[in-house]
């Protein structure tokens, strides 16, 4: 097993200590939490290290951060996509108006040439 002792949960680095001529051994930190007294350096620190709640933690926020990418990567896509669905749209909407526009100008050209037949 590693020697490597996790910080402690206030950020602090610890160290391990010995007890009685090396028999008992706490894992420590200078803000006061420590372990309970172990037979073993290595049970010491294994015990200390050992934080499923933090470990599943971790994962999950590892997991959210993973899906917020993903979702980031999924908006930006549609964003393209949507701009260019509404670039084609104003340009189809420019195009009919300038149809509109002509037969408007068709028809009052009409009806002038009307009146001036009159």
């Amino acid at each position: 097993m590693s020697e490597e002792l996790k910080p402690c949960l206030c950020g602090n680095n610890v160290s391990i200590h010995s007890y009685y001529g090396n028999v008992w051994y706490k894992v420590k930190c200078k803000c006061g939490i420590r372990n309970k007294a172990y037979k073993s350096r290595q049970d010491a620190i294994n015990a200390w290290n050992n934080r499923p709640i933090e470990d599943s933690l971790r994962q999950q926020v590892s997991e959210l951060i993973r899906q917020k990418m993903h979702l980031e990567v999924k908006v930006a896509r549609l964003e393209k996509e949507t701009d260019a669905a509404l670039r084609q749209h104003i340009d189809d909407l420019i195009r009919r108006n300038i149809d509109l526009e002509a037969k408007v100008d068709r028809l009052e050209k009409s009806l002038s040439e009307k009146d001036m037949d009159r």
